[in-house]
């Protein structure tokens, strides 16, 4: 992996304007007074969250380890004054010194984190009372290959197993489902079979052209499959 493996991969998905679109319509309904973003990547979501007409964010904390990313982060961040705070590290070794978050969410985080039960406590542990943890993770051990070796991911989920661990933490679970049914079959292609070991752009392209018709079917029939697993937990 080159040292710009992370930040490059990144790059690629920034292309991606209906996907990211579709991520921050996630988070944005639980978008308002203090967050937390772990693994902020290049701050395609976080800039989308200050940008937002009908933002309700007092601030936003951002964690990521990547050198690039926090360089790219922190000259975003000179745009938003003392909205914004950079913090540069792992998580959960790498945390705020606030412990009053109304949302914290991260989008394919945990994957990368070998005690994730750990890092899911510690976010538990930051939120207010009432407060949400969103996170949305990879799903099906069975994809798992190349790529995830790739990106140094630990697992790919279960429903099951990252419900359990939001239990274990003293979440209450609101909503758990897939999303991107067509997704599950390009990574099982590309990882499986193939055995890629970095995006391509043209299959990126292809993916978000074909995003906005998976979004609509999506909505109406929700799929018992998936390459992702959205979760929502409360602390109540």
């Amino acid at each position: 992996m080159t040292e710009n493996f992370i930040e490059k991969d990144q790059a690629i998905m920034s292309l991606a304007n209906n996907y990211l679109d579709f991520l921050f319509s996630l988070v944005a309904p639980f978008q308002h007074g203090e967050v937390l973003e772990i693994g902020s990547g290049r701050g395609n979501l976080t800039e989308m969250a200050l940008k937002h007409k009908s933002s309700h964010i007092k601030s936003i904390s951002c964690i990521e380890p990547d050198p690039i990313c926090v360089s790219r982060l922190r000259k975003m961040s000179e745009n938003y004054g003392t909205k914004t705070r950079i913090i540069d590290g792992f998580f959960p070794d790498a945390i705020p010194d606030s412990r009053d978050f109304d949302l914290i969410y991260s989008f394919n985080v945990f994957e990368h984190i070998r005690d994730d039960q750990d890092a899911i406590i510690t976010a538990y542990n930051l939120l207010k009372k009432n407060g949400i943890l969103l996170a949305y993770v990879p799903a099906f051990p069975i994809l798992y290959g190349s790529m995830d070796r790739a990106l140094n991911h630990y697992r790919r989920y279960s429903k099951q197993d990252i419900k359990e661990k939001f239990i274990k933490s003293g979440l209450t679970i609101t909503k758990l489902r897939y999303f991107n049914f067509i997704g599950f079959f390009g990574w099982l292609v590309n990882n499986r079979i193939f055995k890629i070991k970095e995006q391509k752009t043209s299959q990126v392209r292809l993916f978000d052209t074909l995003l906005p018709l998976q979004i609509k079917i999506e909505k109406k029939i929700e799929p018992f499959f998936g390459q992702n697993i959205l979760i929502i937990g409360t602390k109540e």
